[in-house]
């Protein structure tokens, strides 16, 4: 008997931690702070565990208490103006040109299947919004209230060695795909783009003029941008893809990303759980390696 209880154990054991090492491997989190008043463009890089995309209700933790919509379930109206000072949710539909879903956490927005008051996502009516799927590449502006907020999303990581993301003609907010810091130029992505020449010789002084004009850009969020007014200088690093861009180390042209000077963006950096504005003429799909 006391052997069958030591084999169990043993077994049991073995079971526990060969679980904890694949659930190590495909489960992670990341946290980042919003201060307040401010927005920042955030990317929910995680899938649930069947695979799918999260809904927006399911996709955040916040760390944030937010103002009350209602008075008490005997009123008709909400509290008017109760989202002002709100943490807020602005998701896109897809191109920033079709707009955003705007929505706003409260401690007790109204909902008409429980009959209730429950924390969550409510919209101007102060009605609680149970759901709306994120659109796979894209990220979403979050919005801090009067207080700094925090947020940490969590999920699987993706399996799969390689996945992509899709761009479409215009100004698109997109994410990685995976949980990574990853510098622009980095092997592991193909942004599988046309350069635009920035220059024409090696005896040039200046590079061409206006030639970023006609490039695709990314815009990389370096700093949280206020919530009102919309001081957005030096909040972003802006970058142009060249077919010919100077690399002042290798004191030679390579294809890649530039400044509008037209010199190589050597360090650039997309940071982990951070958004990134994309814009392209024409669709891409661009590749990113997880490894």
């Amino acid at each position: 008997m006391k052997k069958k209880i030591i084999v169990w154990i043993i077994a049991f054991f073995c079971t526990a931690v060969c679980s904890y090492g694949l659930e190590s491997e495909i489960v992670g989190y990341t946290t980042k702070t919003i201060p307040a008043n401010t927005r920042m463009m955030i990317a929910v890089q995680f899938d649930k565990t069947d695979g799918t995309q999260f809904e927006f209700d399911e996709a955040f933790h916040l760390d944030a208490v937010g103002p009350k919509a209602w008075e008490s379930a005997e009123d008709e109206d909400c509290i008017p103006g109760w989202h002002t000072d709100a943490p807020e949710l602005q998701i896109p539909v897809g191109t920033v040109n079709r707009g955003y879903r705007d929505l706003w956490w409260c401690q007790n927005a109204w909902d008409d299947d429980l009959g209730d008051f429950v924390e969550g996502w409510a919209d101007l009516q102060g009605m609680y919004i149970t759901s709306q799927r994120m659109l796979r590449d894209h990220g979403v502006w979050l919005i801090a209230g009067t207080n700094d907020m925090k947020v940490t999303m969590n999920g699987m990581v993706k399996s799969a060695a390689s996945d992509t993301i899709s761009a479409s003609a215009g100004w698109n907010m997109l994410k990685l795909p995976y949980p990574m810091t990853l510098n622009v130029d980095d092997p592991k992505i193909d942004w599988n783009l046309a350069g635009v020449d920035a220059w024409v010789t090696t005896n040039d002084e200046s590079c061409v003029f206006d030639w970023y004009v006609t490039a695709p850009v990314l815009r990389i969020q370096e700093n949280a941008i206020d919530k009102v007014p919309y001081t957005i200088d030096k909040a972003y690093r802006d970058l142009y893809y060249s077919s010919k861009t100077w690399d002042n180390e290798l004191c030679d042209f390579v294809e890649g990303w530039a400044n509008a000077d037209g010199f190589h963006a050597a360090d650039a950096t997309i940071p982990e759980g951070v958004a990134f504005w994309f814009v392209v003429t024409n669709a891409v799909i661009s590749t990113i390696s997880k490894e």
